[in-house]
């Protein structure tokens, strides 16, 4: 059984209009050469994150947070994986801890508008029983998330 959602609901976060969806950068090793480091494997890699925008080695960790400021869900994934990737990970697993989240084979189009592929998931996103149960209400994001697809898709 899953903490998460016992934690929640005895919180009351379980019921609330909306839930706060956001990631942030999880460094493991400061980038100090070269980029082929993989002391952790798939699970990390190089990205660019946190509050001064700066490369680190490590994970990024989205989290979804009741008003209240209780986690009701997280999702890890490499640092250099994109946010939508990581929420649609999030949103699968709230509705089915057995789903597949996407893949951009799943895509309409393989391709962007411009003709450039689009890039997919760069590694594990995980774990499962950390996304915790289906939102109340809405999710808040900011524009990291956005896009028309994305926002049909998650309907």
């Amino acid at each position: 059984m899953a903490v998460l959602p016992v934690v929640a609901r005895a919180l009351r976060a379980a019921t609330a209009a909306y839930e706060v969806v956001d990631t942030v950068a999880v460094p493991l090793l400061r980038r100090c050469r070269g980029q082929h480091q993989r002391v952790f494997g798939a699970e990390a890699a190089i990205g660019r994150g946190g509050s001064d925008k700066g490369w680190y080695y490590g994970c990024k960790l989205l989290l979804a947070v009741a008003p209240l400021g209780v986690v009701t869900g997280f999702v890890l994934a490499p640092a250099n994986m994109g946010d939508r990737w990581i929420a649609d990970a999030l949103l699968c697993w709230r509705a089915d801890r057995q789903a597949r989240p996407l893949e951009v084979a799943d895509l309409p189009s393989p391709r962007r508008p411009n003709g450039t592929p689009y890039v997919g998931p760069t590694g594990p996103r995980w774990p499962a029983c950390g996304a915790g149960a289906r939102s109340a209400g809405g999710y808040l994001a900011d524009k990291g998330f956005s896009g028309k697809w994305w926002q049909q898709h998650w309907r």
